[in-house]
């Protein structure tokens, strides 16, 4: 694994810290497979319903700046004749998926989900792609600093081709004094 040690100088630095990585969170926009689009755009141009659950606190603040990249307000979700639920999130959308309350969960997490899956083998669902384009793609880092992701071909049994996404890379920050064996 890579460590970085910020380049500051040492009477600058307010602590001596080591950055590691750890993992990177991928968004992956599930979506009822009935629903008659294969991407964010398609879904703006057609406008079609839809009972979007995105999510609590730091999901919404994400979600909410991924679809203003595309044009997409919670307000224009509702004038298509959609809902937001801004109150649920986790496994609690994937019952409401279930139930036929939600037609949509953006999730983010690793990669695979075991709730996804598991959604997967009662409702027909498939997976969006975000960022379809290397434009949408910068659009959304310059907004969000998320980073391209792929969700690789099978990594769900209904997920026959690759999908493009964006994730957050995650870092645990510890001390630079920390000795390998406790950190390890």
């Amino acid at each position: 694994m890579d460590l970085w040690v910020p380049d500051i100088p040492k009477g600058k630095r307010k602590a001596e810290a080591i950055i590691i990585p750890t993992a990177v969170k991928t968004l992956q926009l599930l979506v009822r497979k009935a629903l008659p689009f294969e991407s964010l755009t398609e879904w703006k141009r057609k406008k079609t319903p839809l009972r979007a659950g995105v999510g609590q606190r730091g999901n919404k603040l994400v979600i909410d700046a991924v679809l203003e990249t595309y044009g997409i307000s919670n307000d224009d979700i509702k004038n298509w004749g959609g809902a937001v639920d801004d109150k649920t999130s986790g496994g609690k959308n994937h019952d409401l998926i279930r139930d036929g309350k939600l037609d949509t969960r953006f999730a983010y997490g690793g990669v695979p989900e075991p709730d996804t899956e598991e959604l997967g083998r009662t409702v027909p669902v498939k997976i969006l792609p975000v960022g379809e384009t290397e434009k949408i793609r910068q659009v959304i880092h310059d907004a969000t600093d998320m980073v391209s992701r792929v969700i690789p071909a099978k990594t769900y049994f209904f997920q026959d081709k690759d999908i493009i996404s964006m994730g957050f890379p995650e870092y645990l920050l510890v001390r630079s004094d920390l000795s390998d064996q406790t950190a390890y």
